[in-house]
């Protein structure tokens, strides 16, 4: 048996994702709440788990709030973290 695939299975979007997906890498570092506390100064992410090499900067408003976090490199082999 031969299984069918099309050429567009391979130029898609979504397989563009599939064959550069890092196993166990962390895409994105979602905030459960706003912080309450301003900051004057970068704050520093650390991300902690069973993997490695995982790296995130946190983006404060310009009220000094931190806003979000964004990972710069998503390391590999975290399966908990």
């Amino acid at each position: 048996m031969t299984p069918a695939i099309s050429q567009s299975d391979f130029t898609s979007a979504q397989s563009a994702i599939e064959q550069t997906a890092i196993p166990g890498g962390i895409h994105s570092i979602k905030l459960q709440t706003k912080s309450t506390t301003p900051y004057s100064a970068g704050v520093q992410v650390h991300v902690t788990g069973n993997g490695v090499g995982c790296t995130a900067v946190a983006i404060r408003d310009l009220d000094g709030f931190i806003d979000r976090v964004v990972v710069t490199s998503p390391g590999s082999n975290y399966y908990t973290a």
